[in-house]
């Protein structure tokens, strides 16, 4: 490892190259590193527990603690909203609707929000509240949703029933959609049954270390599940007591995410504060250890913004990294590579690899054909050439942007053969 930093940092000191990388043009309304999406309602002035007196928000941060609204922002209608970019647009999706933010130009393409639409192959519509969105590794959005049932609240079992199942599915995408329409992915990705007091909502799915990692709220909780694949079956994560990573009353409707830097997963909840609620953050090691309330600070209330007041609740948050470049490669704190998108010849694939200890070598450890390539064509992807030179122009560590060439040598070993600071 020691072997590696040395290379990586030899060309910043001994060759004096000092590149800075020029960034896509973006507005300077949205340049923060992470992006928050998140409801409010003033309980002085209407009935909040009706989600038609919801605003939706979005605000940005450069450390996940101190937010700002959008300069300029005007709220619109909407309820438990979430959000993700893919290249210079922002997909802000709430139940049935998405609205897209145009970064470099830093105007909103849709006036209003519009109709998005699950479907199955078969053309038969898919009822669904709560999505929660990702991209794959064909750069297309992926949205987790639950469920939903004509009539009563989607979280609890129908009037008259004891107990039930609450189903989380997924759906991919459309091409050529821009984010509008989706279908089914086979299979569901979890069943939790509920008895008529209990409640299960708001999945909100994002990347762990060793695969993914859903959150849903369960009876003002939070349930922690994961699977290796992204489609996959998502069990709940062991070590935590029926999965649950915050307890009954300690906070709900989770967002959460995983800094493969720091090793650290950052939990964000809305919890009550008398009659209002505020968003909270925990930063933890573990996913496997239950959070406590002492775990928790708060970092959006009401009285956050001048725009709202001590009156207003603030719900729901939906997190997202503000990347610009979906074709960057990442370099993570105990040196697993993740290439997201790489040429070979007219082929397009994805990879992941190993660092190998006390060498400049690396082991391919999994990788896959990206069946579209249109979500990748505003960036420039790796290559790999006929000797098997891996050119990698963009690949961050410790956030900070690298460039870097590997070398094919025998087995599955790619040997670091370059690396210069953008």
């Amino acid at each position: 490892m020691r072997q590696l930093k040395l290379l990586f940092y030899s060309f910043m000191f001994f060759t004096g190259l000092f590149l800075i990388t020029v960034p896509a043009t973006i507005s300077q309304t949205l340049n923060g590193k992470y992006i928050m999406a998140f409801h409010t309602c003033n309980t002085a002035a209407t009935t909040c527990s009706d989600p038609r007196n919801h605003s939706v928000y979005v605000a940005q941060s450069d450390d996940g603690i101190i937010w700002s609204l959008l300069s300029g922002y005007t709220p619109y209608n909407g309820s438990v909203p979430d959000l993700i970019r893919r290249g210079n647009t922002l997909y802000v999706y709430t139940p049935g609707m998405v609205r897209r933010y145009m970064i470099d130009t830093g105007i909103w393409k849709d006036s209003a929000p519009v109709s998005t639409s699950i479907k199955f192959s078969s053309g038969e519509s898919e009822d669904f509240v709560d999505p929660s969105p990702i991209l794959d590794n064909n750069g297309s959005i992926i949205l987790f949703y639950l469920v939903s049932q004509k009539g009563g609240d989607p979280a609890r079992c129908q009037s008259g029933q004891t107990s039930c199942i609450k189903t989380f599915r997924s759906a991919t995408e459309v091409s050529g959609s821009d984010g509008a329409s989706f279908l089914v992915d086979a299979g569901n990705r979890v069943e939790i049954s509920i008895t008529s007091s209990e409640s299960a909502s708001d999945p909100d799915i994002f990347k762990g270390p060793g695969g993914f990692v859903l959150y849903i709220a369960r009876n003002g909780g939070v349930q922690a599940l994961s699977a290796n694949d992204l489609r996959g079956n998502y069990q709940n994560i062991s070590g935590l007591s029926n999965g649950m990573l915050v307890d009954t009353g300690l906070g709900s409707v989770p967002a959460g995410y995983y800094n493969d830097t720091s090793g650290e997963y950052w939990t964000y909840v809305h919890r009550p504060q008398g009659n209002t609620s505020s968003i909270s953050r925990a930063v933890h090691n573990r996913i496997d250890a239950a959070l406590s309330s002492s775990s928790f600070s708060t970092v959006i209330s009401g009285s956050t913004f001048p725009d709202l007041g001590s009156s207003y609740t603030v719900e729901s948050p939906g997190f997202a990294v503000n990347t610009t470049n979906i074709c960057a490669a990442s370099l993570s704190n105990t040196l697993r590579l993740h290439v997201p998108v790489l040429t070979f010849g007219s082929q397009y694939f994805w990879a992941d690899f190993e660092y190998v200890t006390n060498s400049l070598n690396f082991t391919l450890t999994n990788y896959g054909e990206i069946t579209g390539t249109d979500n990748f064509s505003s960036c420039s992807p790796s290559t790999l050439s006929t000797e098997l030179t891996l050119h990698i122009p963009v690949v961050f560590y410790n956030d900070i942007s690298y460039r870097a060439d590997f070398q094919y040598t025998q087995g599955l070993i790619f040997s670091l053969t370059n690396a210069e600071k953008n």
